[in-house]
């Protein structure tokens, strides 16, 4: 019975280590959001990234923090307006298979708009 027990607590130990050791793969590169002809995300490291924005496909070099394998959140590294705080985007990745990435943006701003998700694909 007690090596019954103590093969159980194995198995159990293993699948608990093998679920914590596994992590999620982090995008890397440019993400152009659907539907777009240059907007989107490019990924320059664990640390960095810059914003494309649609209008004059103009960048926003960006600072990344992640805060667990799927959340990270975003900061704008150079002071536009020494008058208004930094503008910080936050995001959670719901699906990454490499290619494409859907990510749920959660409003940060002023105002009552609603959380939306986006969906990028990586650029060729």
């Amino acid at each position: 019975m007690k090596l019954y027990i103590l093969l159980i607590a194995c198995m159990l130990g293993g699948l608990a280590g093998n679920a914590q050791t596994k992590k999620a793969q982090k995008p890397l590169g440019m993400f152009i959001m659907e539907g777009a002809s240059c907007a989107g995300l490019k990924f320059n490291s664990d640390t960095s990234a810059t914003f494309i924005n649609e209008i004059g496909c103009s960048p926003w070099e960006l600072k990344i923090k992640w805060i667990d394998d799927k959340k990270f959140f975003t900061v704008e590294k150079e002071h536009t307006d020494p008058k208004l705080p930094p503008r910080v985007m936050i995001f959670e990745i719901l699906s990454y298979d490499g290619k494409t990435l859907k990510l749920k943006e959660y409003w940060t701003g002023w105002g009552d708009l609603k959380d939306e998700v986006i969906t990028y694909v990586k650029e060729k």
